[in-house]
């Protein structure tokens, strides 16, 4: 641009300077008439017909002259040729030989090999080879044309510095703009100002740039929009090969491509492979998938993504965080790896930790590493679970159902942790369908007072309280209001129920036994009673017991407290294991909980 600047400045002067010494006379060759005349001590030299004179290796011809000094003013038919391919053409001719100008007027052409230029007025320096025009011209090379109403054409170097309504135009390229320098020899067009370009499907403005018409390559700066069909692209700065079918947009870097739409400090489009690389604050939209991070490349043609550095993908509910994200698209599978966050806004669930793998199709999530951590929300609460694996699946449709549902499994050394439940087990089941909560092999469950434990523990949540517990052999219930003396029912089987959240009525089934602590009516303790049955039910209120009911049968005992072990009685079977009752989400052990807010 600096030359630019240049060559504008130079040409406000009406003349380079220039040496005069050694200058050249014109020297007349044939007229076929002469006429000399004196005019103030200058002697006038008027020829007509047939005129030819030259000046060194310039020759001239035309029909009528008139010479004075080393000067010409000629007319009609104008012809000038150096000893190269250069001619010019015009209607009539001012020369000032001392400083080889011409100045021409009225149908000039300037021809120099196959480029022509045509104007009405020229002012040609063939001691420099600078011709300058400023009324208009038209310049013609192979089949560009070239338009402006200022220009400077510099034959030694093959330059033409264009200026005010430039227009360039070939077969299918056309340019305008302010100001435009143009090497013939490359065809390149270099504009310091606004331009816009179009050639075929692309159009394209800039406020400066260059580019190689030939080549089709392509630099632009300042507010630079692109278009080429549905691909639109703009920035502070953008590059093209036409030929490599790549582009590069840097700084504000913004493309939108039917439903894709891209942002980032620099996006490079490779248009074999439709793959969009993005770099720096980079997004990325492709129908219904999100991608964010510090990079993202997109590969169009198999549909996926590649987020290096930490990075967002959401595609439809299901939103995957990373230090390192890979999706296909076609597949619907995802892989991420470093600090991963795995969010379903329909099911409700984030899950963190070290590595995932994610197929929207199936609905597999499977998460591992750092203790991963699950979070499930609920209306007023939120569960918190941690285990060494993570796995969740779509439940496939069957008679009984007309929806699909999410499964989520944990194992092994399952811990929850809840406001109003916690639990341990060596592995948990979820089902959204019901959410039924399910735990097996040594699974503990515990709230307020009470502790449930068997070999299967079953969960129902409504409105994000506890409905109902369902145990499943060696099945036992403990509640303690005082951590000395416990309640205690086992059975086969136990369902207790819950309201708002506290135990309201346990039935247990097959082989009951119950063993409760009276009190009297200040809430002191007077004796156990313990009971067998095939069947038997308790009500609770405020985890005490308040009415029992055995059936078929029942045959038990009273026992003073007198009698009773001062560590109390204990059913087979009996395990308080308060000790592994997660006190809060930080008993979980989870590597992950400093990257949550709880």
């Amino acid at each position: 641009m600096v030359n630019l600047l240049m060559m504008e400045s130079l040409y406000c002067q009406q003349f380079p300077e220039r040496d005069t010494i050694s200058v050249e006379k014109i020297i007349i060759d044939h007229a076929d008439q002469i006429k000399g005349t004196r005019i103030d001590n200058l002697i006038f030299q008027r020829l007509s017909g047939n005129v030819n004179f030259h000046q060194g290796e310039i020759v001239m011809k035309c029909r009528e002259a008139s010479f004075y000094k080393n000067n010409v003013e000629a007319s009609g038919d104008i012809f000038i040729q150096r000893s190269d391919t250069s001619s010019l053409f015009s209607d009539s001719l001012s020369w000032v030989g001392d400083l080889k100008l011409a100045e021409l007027f009225r149908n000039v052409v300037l021809v120099d090999g196959t480029r022509q230029l045509f104007t009405d007025y020229l002012r040609y320096d063939l001691h420099y080879e600078i011709a300058s025009y400023y009324h208009g011209a038209i310049m013609e090379d192979g089949n560009t044309q070239l338009r402006s109403r200022k220009g400077h054409y510099f034959r030694k170097t093959g330059e033409v510095f264009f200026k005010d309504k430039v227009e360039v135009v070939d077969s299918s390229f056309s340019l305008r703009s302010d100001s435009l320098l143009y090497l013939l020899t490359t065809k390149k067009a270099i504009f310091p100002g606004p331009t816009l370009i179009q050639e075929g499907e692309r159009r394209m403005y800039a406020e400066r740039g260059w580019y190689l018409l030939e080549e089709k390559i392509g630099s632009f700066s300042g507010n630079v929009q692109y278009q080429r069909g549905s691909f639109q692209a703009s920035g502070n700065e953008l590059s093209f090969n036409e030929i490599e079918g790549e582009i590069l947009i840097q700084t504000n870097a913004v493309v939108i491509d039917s439903q894709r739409v891209a942002r980032a400090d620099c996006i490079r489009y490779l248009e074999r492979g439709d793959i969009y690389i993005l770099e720096g604050h980079a997004f990325f939209r492709e129908g219904n998938t999100f991608a964010s991070g510090d990079t993202i490349i997109y590969y169009g043609d198999d549909d996926r993504f590649v987020l290096v550095g930490e990075g967002i993908m959401i595609d439809s509910a299901r939103e995957l965080r990373g230090e390192s994200i890979f999706y296909d698209g076609k597949t619907r599978e995802g892989m991420a790896k470093g600090k991963v966050f795995v969010r379903d806004s329909i099911e409700k669930t984030t899950l963190l930790c070290d590595s995932a793998y994610y197929n929207r199709a199936t609905g597999v999530i499977l998460g591992v590493g750092g203790r991963p951590l699950m979070l499930m929300a609920s209306e007023d609460d939120t569960l918190f679970m941690s285990a060494d694996t993570f796995f969740s699946f779509k439940q496939p449709l069957d008679t009984t159902y007309t929806d699909s549902s999410q499964v989520l499994t944990a194992y092994p050394a399952v811990k929850i942790y809840k406001k109003d439940m916690q639990g341990v087990a060596d592995s948990f089941v979820y089902h959204s369908r019901d959410s039924a909560f399910y735990f097996f092999k040594q699974p503990y469950l515990w709230t307020d007072t009470t502790q449930f434990s068997g070999e299967e523990i079953k969960v129902e949540i409504a409105s994000g309280q506890i409905n109902h517990v369902f145990i499943d052999r060696k099945a036992m219930v403990i509640t303690s209001p005082d951590a000395i003396y416990f309640n205690q029912v086992k059975g086969k089987q136990i369902d207790a129920g819950f309201k708002d959240n506290a135990l309201q009525r346990t039935d247990v089934y097959g082989n009951a036994e119950a063993l409760y602590y009276l009190l009297d009516e200040d809430d002191a303790y007077i004796g156990a009673n313990q009971t067998v049955s095939s069947k038997l039910s308790l009500l609770f209120e405020e985890n005490q017991v308040t009415d029992i009911y055995f059936y078929e049968k029942p045959t038990g005992t009273i026992d003073p407290m007198g009698l009773i072990p001062k560590a109390g009685i204990q059913l087979e079977g009996f395990h308080w294991e308060v000790s592994k009752r997660p006190a809060s989400v930080m008993d979980l052990n989870s590597q992950h909980l400093q990257r949550i807010k709880y």
